[in-house]
């Protein structure tokens, strides 16, 4: 495989954090542009003209775009507020002859003036919100008993037209597309190695912060001083932030201090402090290969293909800021008397 498609590869697989995140948002907005365009293929670009009674006895349901005619009863309004603010008002529209009548939601602010006058609404039909609805059915019976009815679970939106059928296409394609994009990313290895050989002239220039991180599955430590207690429980670094550190007998511990800080509107409550590490002996080492950790930014590493205790075969990758630390990882390996392959090995 290239290099090229490696370093994508890797690009890809970096991208599974912030992946997440777009595509919970993604979702949300995809589930709204869908039912938006169904609403929109549902309805003509011209409203149905409906008479009252249609809306009253469910003939006409919910989001449907139509117009209807009858007498605007000013007086009898409802305010919807927040924070003492109105931000919808509500009157009924009546059909004098059959006495059914409507909720209207205002587009504009209802008219002060306590009058009833002939109107026609142009909108679309919306379900009404519990709150609404409990109003409006603790005035049915004195409603009823005026020779009246309603609908307690309908409204119309006065002004309000269907989505645009074409607008609302491209977004359900473009939102489609982003969530199979950030699917694909979950697919793809968030760490890829590549074999390939100490940059030696590299090497030789380079100084600095040797920036040593590892990707693999450690072992919890119950403590590092004075001596070295191995602890219960194992878990999974990705570029954790470590230190190479020879012991005795010829092993080679990759050691992480992992640090827990937990804030409270930005202040420290609680830290929790562990100790990880990951052995390498020359008995359960399988094999050493220098390469390559491919990504947005490429990083010299080191790839340790070893047996744990139960004879499973794992991969502690460690990576370098630069071909000099690299070089002398390498180089602490092959003085403890570690075989490391020079040549091109199949990539993980």
């Amino acid at each position: 495989m290239s290099e090229t498609s490696l370093r994508w590869k890797g690009r890809l697989g970096s991208l599974k954090p912030a992946a997440a995140v777009v595509l919970l948002l993604a979702v949300v907005f995809l589930a709204v542009s869908i039912g938006s365009l169904s609403e929109a293929t549902n309805n003509p670009t011209v409203p149905r003209v409906g008479a009252i009674g249609e809306l009253v006895n469910g003939a006409i349901g919910a989001n449907r775009y139509v117009t209807v005619s009858g007498t605007a009863l000013y007086p009898a309004a409802y305010e919807e507020t927040e924070d003492g603010r109105t931000v919808a008002e509500y009157y009924y529209l009546l059909d004098g002859a059959s006495g059914n009548m409507i909720l209207i939601k205002a587009a504009t602010t209802v008219p002060s003036a306590q009058t009833e006058e002939p109107a026609t609404i142009t909108g679309m039909t919306r379900g009404a919100e519990s709150e609404l609805q409990k109003l409006v059915e603790s005035d049915l019976s004195d409603i009823r008993s005026a020779g009246l009815d309603t609908r307690s679970t309908l409204y119309v939106a006065d002004g309000q037209k269907p989505p645009d059928a074409a607008q609302n296409t491209v977004l359900v394609a473009g939102l489609s597309v982003l969530s199979l994009l950030c699917l694909a990313t979950f697919f793809a290895p968030s760490t890829v190695f590549g074999a390939k050989p100490v940059d030696t002239a590299a090497a030789s220039l380079a100084v600095g912060d040797p920036g040593v991180k590892a990707s693999g599955r450690f072992q919890k430590l119950a403590g590092v001083h004075p001596s070295i207690e191995i602890g219960k429980g194992t878990r999974k670094f990705n570029n954790g932030v470590a230190n190479v550190i020879p012991l005795e007998d010829r092993r080679l511990m990759v050691y992480i201090h992992h640090i827990l800080t937990q804030r409270v509107y930005g202040i420290k409550v609680r830290e929790q402090e562990t100790h990880w590490g990951v052995f390498v002996d020359r008995g359960t080492v399988i094999d050493v290969e220098p390469g390559m950790v491919y990504g947005w930014h490429d990083r010299p590493a080191v790839r340790i293909r070893y047996g744990d205790e139960t004879s499973k075969q794992r991969t502690l990758i460690v990576s370098f800021n630069h071909a000099g630390a690299q070089a002398d990882v390498v180089s602490l390996l092959r003085q403890m008397g570690f075989a490391v392959g020079s040549g091109e090995m199949p990539l993980v």
